[in-house]
């Protein structure tokens, strides 16, 4: 679009990430090195059906913590505005702290009293946009609950790995 003919809105508005072709299969796209730095010890979850390739879980020995990832790329429709629309839905469900350098906007939402622990983090890129769930309980066999921040970090790292992984269009 010639800049003169746009509106002040859309000349000032800032375009979206990369755009990203659909993938395969998330589980198999996500190295299992980066599952087990970000979870040691877990295990792919071996109830992942076809019907849903973009969702994958990781579940820690002994059940105490549990890693869900979850894409949507939104296709030539509705593209990176769908995806911001989602996002944005997502983001004003539960208030949350913004997370700066991670696709377009991220978004962490916690729930950390009592237990289990819960950080829900939110990513849009493009026209891609992830969540990332990770929940830790108290385990009398499993590892001690990890903390906060270590839970947000292997969120993040989780989401630059995913990003990594999807293959731009």
């Amino acid at each position: 679009m010639l800049g003169f003919l746009a509106s002040p809105a859309e000349a000032s508005s800032p375009s979206p990430g990369p755009l990203y072709a659909g993938f395969v299969d998330l589980c198999q796209q996500i190295p299992p090195a980066t599952a087990a730095k970000c979870l040691p010890g877990a295990a792919l979850d071996n109830n992942q059906t076809p019907e849903d390739p973009g969702r994958c879980e990781w579940d820690a020995a002994g059940g105490s913590r549990t890693l869900l990832a979850d894409v949507t790329i939104y296709g030539f429709v509705t593209g990176a505005h769908g995806a911001e629309q989602a996002f944005d839905s997502d983001a004003r469900s539960q208030p949350g702290t913004a997370v700066a350098g991670l696709g377009d906007r991220a978004e962490a939402i916690s729930a950390l009293t009592g237990t289990p622990h819960v950080i829900r983090l939110i990513v849009w890129s493009g026209n891609a946009v992830i969540q990332i769930t990770y929940t830790s309980y108290v385990s009398l066999f499993g590892p001690p609950m990890p903390a906060p921040a270590a839970q947000l970090a292997t969120t993040v790292a989780m989401a630059r790995g995913i990003l990594a992984s999807l293959t731009r269009a």
